[in-house]
């Protein structure tokens, strides 16, 4: 997978020691991206994006699988705020492939300044709980793991995972790939009714 960050025209007022940090942050610049764009090359972590003023430059990051001669296939990801994060009290689900044989799935998390703490709940398509377990990180943690390993039981198709947030804030998200085309998805734990 490759990540690109499109930075639009009001960032090229960022300086360009906050450009070249970008860049160490992501690695070479992609010659495929705009001049402001940084290629990502096999990285995987988050880039927190800091602003000193107006205007907020308009950022969007590619994420995509090269496949040479034969294309791109990948989509856009627009960056998060912090007050997108499930905290206290919030719940958000991910849902697991339709089938687990053709596509993975793997789960990331992102705490922010206070860390998180969550309850995490696995149901079968029917809403029987099949597992369920505690994660507690530290301020500002990242990763991404395989699904199955994350939750503790071999998901089986359409399977929901719910966390359940006790503490803290945090960034979750489902990052789904098709095993035949590598065409990557994402979704978010988004905050449930």
């Amino acid at each position: 997978m490759v990540v690109v960050l499109l930075l639009d025209e009001a960032a090229t007022a960022l300086a360009r020691s906050e450009r070249e940090l970008a860049q160490d942050s992501l690695g070479d610049q992609d010659p495929r991206s705009p001049i402001d764009g940084c290629q990502a090359p096999e990285t995987l972590g988050s880039l927190d994006i800091m602003t000193t003023g107006d205007p907020v430059p308009i950022m969007a990051a590619r994420v995509f699988a090269d496949a040479g001669a034969n294309g791109t296939t990948g989509f856009f990801i627009d960056p998060l705020a912090p007050e997108a994060a499930l905290q206290g009290g919030d719940s958000g689900v991910i849902i697991a492939p339709a089938d687990p044989l053709k596509a993975r799935l793997n789960l990331g998390v992102r705490s922010l300044e206070a860390g998180a703490s969550f309850q995490i709940t696995v149901r079968n398509k029917n809403g029987v709980v099949r597992n369920t377990q505690t994660k507690t990180y530290g301020p500002t943690f990242f990763e991404q793991v395989n699904a199955n390993s994350y939750v503790g039981v071999t998901l089986d198709g359409n399977d929901t995972i719910t966390f359940s947030v006790n503490s803290g804030k945090a960034i979750i998200y489902g990052a789904q790939t098709d095993n035949k085309t590598q065409d990557p998805s994402v979704q978010y734990a988004k905050k449930t009714f």
